[in-house]
């Protein structure tokens, strides 16, 4: 055997050995340097003070360039570190708490704290980056946080007005039922039929008088307090009105002030509503995306600001199939076995709530705007061979996903092509209708269906036809 005396080359792999665990709480940040060739971490806290944050890049830049900054949580109290951290064109990783716990408990013990925590952050991201799977936790796209927070204002408001509304109609309806029915226009004796049950003028009137005082109120000062100009027929409200008042006897004071408290609750929470929405118009001013998706009809100015801030960047979802999973509208495939012969479909579970429901809104407010539209008659076909409303309704959101995919991605410039084919192809991809015409346009799209991978019950709908 020859003996090789030449040059041997080599590559030199280089791992980093430091990495800056954060622990965000209420009042600051709790940071841990670690490193693999000490053992005894470098523990220090920093305010998070606009002023006093500016330290933890004064104390990266000392320690030098190869260091990993890992994060417990994301876009929680950590939103102001990572806003500054972006800023400055510092890489941070974002790991969730339950794998920071689990990892934690495994390595240093069951013994919890701030300090702890931001240490088994730190030695977590080093042990992701030897493994070679660090890069999936990088944060490389940054979350509006002034639009999400204002649209998931708007949701929450949106909740609450329903949930107060239904417990003053319970209250209404246990210690005045002749009201509450007289307000629905059920009542038997009663020959008004309107309904006044939503209505802002008798919602300033429950918050204005007592109900035993209403009989008392002349037709000026009923007219006044309800705005009586948004009713057609204001003075047979106002004979019924008069005529319910007699009936409403015996009504406890407590119940009385009860029920005007909550009414004015509902009138103030009305008023932030559309506050909120003022707001919301403002900031689709400067945001294209918002405008964009407002094209299509039956998306309006909230559903939209809710799916810009939810989807964040849309560079982040590699194609259609990714967003469409992401906002739980797919199944996922469920193997089991050596050779994965037991497969098969199973709901996805693990997708953004927020986004599923802003693509259902969009699908029901789409099939009611567009009766005459492709994607209206394939909701009709698919109602009349027996499945079921929401399932018909998914349908819809999922050839929708596909349409705001690529006016994103146009928007962005990603895909020069998408910004002509999002213009052609209409919004149900020719998917078969009761509409005479779908034929024609059925052709049209086939061929770019199949290059897009729609799936494989839409594929047997368009044969079929």
């Amino acid at each position: 055997m020859t003996e090789w005396n030449g040059p041997f080359y080599y590559e030199e792999i280089t791992l980093i050995k430091k990495a800056i665990g954060v622990d965000p709480d209420a009042q600051g940040y709790v940071c841990a340097l670690v490193d693999t060739e000490n053992s005894k971490p470098v523990y220090k806290r920093f305010s998070s003070s606009k002023k006093k944050l500016k330290g933890i890049l004064d104390w990266i830049n000392e320690i030098g360039d190869e260091v990993i900054i890992a994060i417990e949580g994301k876009q929680g109290y950590s939103t102001a570190l990572e806003k500054l951290l972006k800023e400055n064109n510092v890489t941070y990783y974002s790991f969730t708490s339950s794998t920071v716990d689990k990892f934690k408990k495994a390595v240093l013990g069951q013994h919890k704290s701030n300090e702890k925590d931001a240490e088994g952050t730190g030695l977590l991201a080093l042990s992701q980056s030897q493994a070679n799977r660090l890069g999936k936790y990088q944060q490389s796209f940054s979350v509006d946080s002034e639009l999400r927070m204002i649209s998931r204002a708007y949701e929450s408001r949106t909740k609450e007005l329903a949930r107060s509304f239904n417990r003053l109609w319970k209250d209404l309806m246990s210690s005045c039922t002749d009201l509450f029915l007289f307000c629905y226009g059920n009542h038997p004796d009663f020959d008004f039929n309107k309904s006044l049950i939503e209505s802002k003028g008798f919602l300033h009137l429950l918050s204005c008088k007592g109900i035993s005082s209403w009989k008392e109120m002349s037709f000026e000062e009923l007219y006044t307090i309800m705005n009586g100009g948004l009713f057609k027929d204001f003075k047979k409200i106002h004979q019924n009105i008069m005529k319910c008042s007699e009936i409403l006897t015996n009504i406890p004071k407590a119940i009385q002030i009860e029920l005007q408290l909550k009414a004015k609750n509902i009138l103030h929470q009305l008023e932030l509503k559309k506050e909120t929405i003022s707001l919301l118009k403002e900031l689709a001013l400067k945001r294209p995306a918002i405008f964009e998706l407002q094209k299509i009809h039956g998306i309006g100015i909230t559903t939209a600001s809710i799916m810009i801030s939810e989807i964040i960047d849309i560079r982040r979802f590699k194609n259609n199939n990714h967003l469409a999973s992401y906002a739980g509208l797919t199944q996922k495939e469920h193997s089991s076995g050596p050779d994965k012969e037991n497969r098969r479909m199973v709901y996805n579970y693990n997708f953004n709530k927020r986004l599923k429901n802003a693509f259902f809104t969009a699908a029901k407010n789409f099939v009611n705007n567009n009766p005459d539209s492709h994607l209206t008659g394939y909701f009709r076909n698919l109602i009349k061979k027996g499945m079921k409303v929401n399932e018909a309704y998914k349908r819809v959101a999922r050839s929708l996903v596909r349409v705001i995919y690529r006016m994103l991605k146009a928007l962005v410039g990603t895909e020069k092509n998408d910004v002509e084919s999002a213009k052609d192809i209409p919004f149900d991809n020719g998917i078969e209708s009761n509409n005479s015409t779908s034929q024609k346009n059925l052709n049209i799209s086939f061929k770019k269906l199949k290059e897009e991978n729609v799936e494989k019950k839409d594929e047997n709908i368009l044969n079929s036809a």
